[in-house]
This record gives C-alpha cells, sequence and structure tokens, in this order.
C-alpha cells in the first residue's frame, strides 16, 4: 500500500507541534471494533495466474476456441474418404410362384425368396474440382484465427479487471488508514482541549466539538472498513472465486514522476497489435470469402464411387450372392430458383458491414490510447500536486496548533486544518491509485501488458530438450 498508518500518523502527530502535559489524564472514548485483516496474502502476480485459471469469460474464449479448431476438422472432412455400411433382413408374403414341367414332374419355382438379408458397404472420394471444399475450409480456418484473437482479447482484459479491482482493495485500505490517523489526531486534540478546559483556559464548547468530531469520523472508519470487504468481494467475483474468500492484499510501492505519452506512436502501436483490430481486419477477409464460397454453391461436385453388395439368397435370375459397382459420379444444382444469387448479394453486404466494424474498431481503439494517455499524465500531475498539498496542509496544521496553544485561534480553525490534511492526504491516494489504474489502461490500450507478455511467451520450461547420450553409450 501507498500509505501505512504508522506513517500516517507521524505525519499528522508531527503537526501537532505540542504535547500535553504528562498528569494529565487520558481522554476515555468507546472505540468501534476493528476489522482485522485475514487470510493468505495473495500478489498481484498470483491474483492473475488464479484467474487465468478460474475465470469463467476466459475459460469461455477458450471452449470458443476449441469450438472453431472442431468446426475446422469437420470441414476438411468434406474432402476426405467417406465410408458406409447397409446390413437389412426382410420377410415377404406372400411368396410368388410359379410352376414349370420337369423330368419328374412339374416343378415350383419361387420368383421372390420369403426372405432377404444383404449387406452393402459403399465408399466414395469427393474431388474438389471448383475449390468449394478448400473454401470452405479457408472459412473455417478464419473463424479460428478471430476466435483465437478473441482469446487473447479476454486474457488482456482479464487482466486488466484483475489489476483494477487489486487497485481497488489497496485504495479502500489505504482509505481506511488516512481516516484511522485522523481519528488518531482527532483524539490528540480532544486530549488537550479535556486538558485545558480542566485547567480554565478554553469553553466546554471545544471539548464537545471535538467529541463530536472523533464520533464523525468513526463512522467515515465504518463505512470504509465496508468499502474495504466489498472491494474484496470485488476481486474474488473477477478472479472466479468464492467472493467470500478472505485474503490480504501484498503493498505496491510506486514512485511516480511527471509522465509524457506520444499519442501518436502509442496509437499506431495499439492499431498493429490490438486483437479487436486483428479480429476486424480477419472479420473483412471471412466476409470477402464468403462470397467466394456463396458463388461455389451452383458449381458441379465430381465423387469416386465403389460399392460392394452380398445378399444371402439367391435365385434362377440372380445366382451370384456377391456383386460390384464402381464408376464417377457428377452432381450440378445448376438451378436453384435464384437462392445461390441471394446469397451472393448477402454476402457482398456483409463485406461492407465488415468494412465499417473495421473502421469503427479502429476508431475506438484510437480513443481508447488516448483516453488511457490523457488519464496517465493528468494522474501524474496530480501526484505531484497532492503531495506538494500534503506538505502545506500539514505545515498549516502545525501553525493552527501552535495559534491554539497560545490562545488567539479557535478550535474551529484547528479543526479545518486537520481537516485540510485529511482531504489531502486523501487526495494524494486517489491520485495515485488513479495513476496506477490509468496506466494499466494504457498499457491494455496498447496491448503492452507485460502480464499477457509472461503468460504467452514459450519459456526454456515449455521446450522438450532431448537427453544426451554419453559418449560410448552406442559403442
Amino acid at each position: 500500500m501507498l500509505f501505512r498508518v504508522a506513517t500516517i500518523v507521524m505525519l499528522l502527530l508531527a503537526a501537532v507541534g505540542m504535547q500535553a502535559p504528562a498528569q494529565e489524564p487520558p481522554v476515555s472514548v468507546e472505540e468501534p471494533p476493528v476489522m482485522e485483516e485475514t487470510g493468505p496474502l495473495v500478489t498481484l502476480e498470483e491474483a492473475i495466474a488464479t484467474a487465468v485459471a478460474a475465470n469463467p469469460a476466459l475459460a469461455a474464449a477458450r471452449a470458443r476456441v476449441e469450438r472453431a479448431e472442431a468446426t475446422v476438422d469437420e470441414a476438411r472432412s468434406q474432402g476426405r474418404l467417406q465410408a458406409s455400411a447397409t446390413a437389412s433382413y426382410l420377410r415377404f408374403s406372400p411368396v410368388s410362384t410359379f410352376t414349370i414341367p420337369g423330368p419328374d414332374g412339374p416343378v415350383e419355382v419361387e420368383t421372390r425368396p420369403s426372405s432377404q438379408s444383404s449387406i452393402n458397404a459403399t465408399v466414395s472420394q469427393p474431388i474438389d474440382i471448383t475449390g468449394r471444399i478448400r473454401t470452405g475450409v479457408q472459412l473455417a480456418d478464419i473463424q479460428l484465427d478471430i476466435q483465437q484473437f478473441g482469446e487473447a482479447q479476454a486474457l488482456q482484459q482479464l487482466i486488466l479487471d484483475v489489476k483494477n479491482a487489486y487497485y481497488g482493495v489497496l485504495r479502500a485500505q489505504a482509505n481506511v488508514e488516512v481516516i484511522q490517523a485522523s481519528i488518531d489526531v482527532a483524539l490528540e486534540r480532544l486530549r488537550i482541549a479535556q486538558a485545558q478546559f480542566e485547567a480554565g483556559v478554553v469553553a466546554r464548547f471545544d471539548v464537545t466539538q471535538a467529541e463530536v468530531d472523533v464520533a464523525n469520523l468513526r463512522q467515515q472508519l465504518i463505512q470504509a472498513q465496508g468499502n474495504v470487504q466489498i472491494a474484496k468481494g470485488v476481486l474474488n467475483q473477477t478472479i472466479g472465486i468464492d467472493i467470500n474468500r478472505p485474503f490480504t492484499v501484498e503493498d505496491i510501492v510506486v514512485d511516480v514522476g511527471p509522465v509524457t505519452v506520444d499519442v501518436d506512436a502509442a496509437t499506431e502501436q495499439a492499431l498493429a497489435a490490438r486483437p479487436e483490430i486483428q479480429q476486424a481486419t480477419l472479420g473483412v477477409e471471412l466476409a470477402e470469402t464468403s462470397v467466394d464460397f456463396a458463388r461455389k454453391q451452383d458449381d458441379p461436385t465430381l465423387a469416386l464411387i465403389a460399392s460392394a453388395d452380398w445378399t444371402g439368397q439367391t435365385s434362377a435370375f440372380s445366382p451370384e450372392n456377391t456383386s460390384y459397382t464402381y464408376g464417377a459420379q457428377i452432381t450440378w444444382p445448376f438451378f436453384q430458383g435464384g437462392a445461390v444469387k441471394a446469397r451472393v448479394n448477402q454476402a457482398r453486404s456483409e463485406v461492407e458491414i465488415a468494412r465499417q466494424n473495421l473502421e469503427q474498431a479502429s476508431l475506438g481503439v484510437g480513443l481508447d490510447v488516448r483516453s488511457a494517455a490523457v488519464n496517465v499524465m493528468e494522474a501524474s500531475r496530480r501526484v505531484q500536486t497532492a503531495q506538494a498539498n500534503v506538505d502545506l496542509a500539514q505545515e498549516s496544521l502545525r501553525l493552527s496548533r501552535v495559534r491554539y496553544q497560545e490562545g488567539v485561534a479557535t478550535s474551529v480553525e484547528v479543526t479545518s486544518a486537520e481537516a485540510a490534511l485529511t482531504e489531502a492526504l486523501t487526495n494524494l491516494v486517489n491520485a495515485r491509485y488513479d495513476y496506477l489504474t490509468a496506466q494499466a489502461r494504457l498499457q491494455r490500450a496498447t496491448a503492452s501488458q507485460p502480464e499477457y507478455e509472461a503468460l504467452t511467451t514459450p519459456t526454456t520450461m515449455d521446450v522438450e530438450v532431448e537427453p544426451e547420450t554419453p559418449e560410448g553409450a552406442n559403442e
């Protein structure tokens, strides 16, 4: 976290500039229960790794890739050897017969047996004479590429969401620490006011006002502690695990200096690397290929066919049990009532839609980059201004305490100075976490997230290395 309780208390108490006499009795003020942080420590890297394994949205994106891979296999199967087999058993009634003369008298001959069993086996090999099957495979390949870029987009967005949620927990905890430190300072003012009231230096109003201020700050503390629990639930939900899982987070220390972003260069990088642009570009290619595929719907198809038939019964007209058939078959659906022309027109319209989607995606990426760059630069300047304001507010509180001690200032002036310092510290907390959030958004906008690179770049651990054969082992 950017602020720790001890550091903030030291800053605030240093501004007091005085100590109450040791013999003065301490002020007894009932404190609300403190919500202790429990659970294992979770770093930002661990949160991202857990989300990659558990997040439902990313899992769905991976499933869509697997479905697209299966679609590619299905499209390729259209050009592979096809085989089928059929077996049947039939009974006929009545049985047709006729009589012919024989050497020993009339012979009754069945024109059709009372039952028949048969087996047929057929194989066929499609021949892609017009490129229809090949075009179908191209469509499936493009769809697979689109889904793979969709998975990359989901992963990049998940990294951003986890970082934002993680920073949200840290921001909420930092606000708790600021309020808790403000309570400590207000309690110090209450103790001094009580001592001075008992000494007859100030009116009872100063004591009462200090008690009211402490009570109000404790109301804010309770609300801020609740915000921490909500922020933790949001992080758990973003990761994809039980929202009630307890955990603690690791402090992130960042030294924020003036930041300048080359918006044009950042936009150029984003347009070259963002998966959304890659998807939209492939969408145009998919639509153009669909036009070609639609045109081929009335082209002829050719298949080489061979089949074998076996029957369990023979007759005088068919004495053989087995017969074979082989040849080629051409199918040409040359007229389909204008359906092919309509499909072609639809596909052409999809091309124009895809081109407009690409243009819109490019504009959206440009806006993302510009907004993120402006936010990073603005937040970095706010951090510098907020830090300077904290120093001024600290000095203002010190002076007001001295004036109050000398009797030339009222408690209202001290209260205002304390509130100003609390506001300055809160602004500094928000400015720094706004900077971290804006930096994460800029990395997402320009597709330059170091976490994404670490997750998608193969390491030496992923490469299989064949073991070396010791010298002389083959001798």
